[in-house]
């Protein structure tokens, strides 16, 4: 059985019937079965050019998001402004589709590499570390950045795992709704997925960059 929603798209195969419903849509499948539920992204961020498909028509939403591509959604956030290519980093080489964005990042002061010589274009993303690269970009563009109390990651079962350097930076994103938990977790270590990516850079943008 395949179903479209407009908030998921859903993939089954039929078993004993239970009930499911994905966003104003339900299906009944069996139980027992293997279920896929994605949610469906938002397009507003591929609207604004922040971010695109993978090609064919696939966004891929479930794909994990890289040191290297949220420099460049930043980037294309700030209006890709004209920026000179440094070779600080041996990881970016200046003829990569990234090297602009991480010369800005860094430029910048919104994101810094591992070390003098490292970047890690190809690294996944943790939501916390989003989080802080977020917050960075907040301060250095003079947006909503008031302060927040690291308690309020006390509501969440897994709060307490956030690394100290991304406290007040993941306190200040629950507290604008930038980054929401799951039910009583909030993930800090879990990987930022394109679908959550797009929903935070749309909510950065309706609740921060003002």
């Amino acid at each position: 059985v395949d179903i479209d929603s407009p908030q998921y798209a859903l993939s089954v195969n039929m078993g004993d019937p239970v009930n499911m419903i994905t966003g104003e849509s339900a299906v009944r499948v069996r139980a027992g079965e293997r279920v896929k539920i994605t949610p469906r992204p938002d397009p507003y961020v591929t609207i604004k050019g922040y971010m695109s498909g993978i090609g064919k028509g696939a966004f891929n939403p479930d794909g994990q998001v890289t040191r290297a591509e949220l420099a460049q959604m930043l980037y294309a956030m700030d209006g890709s402004p004209e920026v000179e290519v440094t070779a600080g980093f041996s990881d970016v080489p200046a003829d990569q589709w990234y090297a602009k964005a991480i010369s800005w990042a860094t430029q910048n002061a919104i994101v810094s590499g591992y070390d003098a010589a490292t970047f890690g274009p190809n690294d996944p993303v943790t939501r916390q570390q989003m989080a802080a690269i977020l917050y960075q970009y907040a301060v250095q563009r003079n947006y909503k950045t008031d302060a927040a109390d690291p308690a309020v990651l006390a509501q969440f079962s897994d709060g307490n795992l956030v690394a100290p350097y991304a406290a007040n930076a993941m306190a200040w994103a629950v507290k604008e709704k930038i980054i929401s938990g799951y039910k009583e977790w909030v993930e800090p270590l879990g990987p930022a997925s394109r679908a959550q990516t797009a929903a935070i850079l749309k909510s950065f943008e309706e609740n921060v960059k003002k």
